[in-house]
């Protein structure tokens, strides 16, 4: 789940049409507040592939938290792409989808081992 998440990074998290001419923006675009958004759900989804290598309860619950952390950014920019009326892009899509992925993939690691 964390590789599609780095992935889902650079690939398109919303667009809109403006004069008959489509604009969409990664999460590698500088925000308002001067960030780039990606950045933090790269580093998320690398700590993510990272720990749920180890096998081990505590390093899956680990990487739950930060799967849960990737799935919050991407329900916000899903629910802001949503408000301002632009289209949610596969990217964002990518990021939620495969959070949840990894999440269920950390529970049943942890049951596993158990």
């Amino acid at each position: 789940g964390g590789i599609v998440v780095i992935v889902g990074s650079f690939l398109t998290w919303g667009s809109a049409t403006i004069m008959e001419q489509t604009i969409s923006v990664t999460g590698m675009y500088v925000n308002s507040a001067g960030g780039k958004p990606g950045i933090f759900t790269i580093v998320l989804g690398v700590l993510m592939a990272i720990f749920s290598l180890f096998g081990k309860k505590w390093s899956n619950i680990t990487a739950m938290i930060f799967s849960l952390l990737a799935l919050g950014i991407g329900a916000l920019k899903i629910s802001q792409c949503s408000k301002e009326g632009l289209n949610v892009g596969i990217g964002l899509y990518l990021i939620a989808a495969f959070s949840v992925i990894a999440i269920i993939g950390c529970f049943m690691g942890m049951r596993k081992k158990a």
